[in-house]
């Protein structure tokens, strides 16, 4: 019996700078409203399952996650939410991380509403928020080149491609590797 192969991701950064005079994506073609929602009383994070909601907030109130920084962005549009970003501090899945770094990930958009900047215009304004000071990750299966553009469209620089491998059987547990370095790629 073989192995499966690993699916292969996708490493994007963003190193700190400041972005001023830089024109924000083109608006989005949608009226709804951006908000930003942090752990509170509220447990379930917006768009995101119950198991998932419990798992990221057992990390946050359980300091796995290095700093404080989780927090989510919805796009809201009609009291539903059709487009989220979340925003994970550095934990153990991420060890190329350093301690302060941000990784933008989870990232959602209902099926009616993608192709329409939303996802883009979300990344950016995660930017605005954390990337004056902050270096920003953002990972994304090889494959996906939607989610690729986004990346390259907000500027972020391919570091390289990896993998996620599996810890003690178990994806939740394993880390994300990057085996070739952006330089090896070409």
């Amino acid at each position: 019996m073989t192995a499966r192969p690993l699916p292969e991701f996708c490493f994007f950064k963003w190193p700190p700078r400041v972005s001023s005079g830089e024109q924000a994506p083109p608006a989005v073609n949608v009226r709804g409203n951006w908000d930003w929602w942090v752990p509170s009383c509220s447990w379930r994070t917006p768009g995101v399952g119950c198991l998932d909601s419990l798992t990221f907030l057992a990390f946050h109130y359980g300091w796995i996650y290095e700093t404080r920084e989780f927090c989510a962005l919805m796009f809201i549009l009609d009291g539903q939410t059709v487009h989220r970003s979340v925003v994970f501090p550095r934990w153990f899945r991420f060890p190329f991380m350093a301690r302060t770094d941000l990784q933008i990930g989870n990232i959602w958009t209902a099926p009616a509403f993608r192709g329409q900047g939303i996802a883009t215009r979300a990344v950016h304004e995660v930017r605005r928020r954390f990337g004056d000071q902050r270096t920003l990750w953002y990972l994304t299966h090889a494959g996906n080149a939607a989610s690729r553009r986004v990346a390259e469209k907000n500027r972020f620089d391919l570091v390289g491609t990896g993998v996620r491998k599996p810890a003690l059987g178990l994806n939740l547990l394993g880390q994300f590797t990057i085996t070739k370095k952006q330089d090896e790629l070409q």
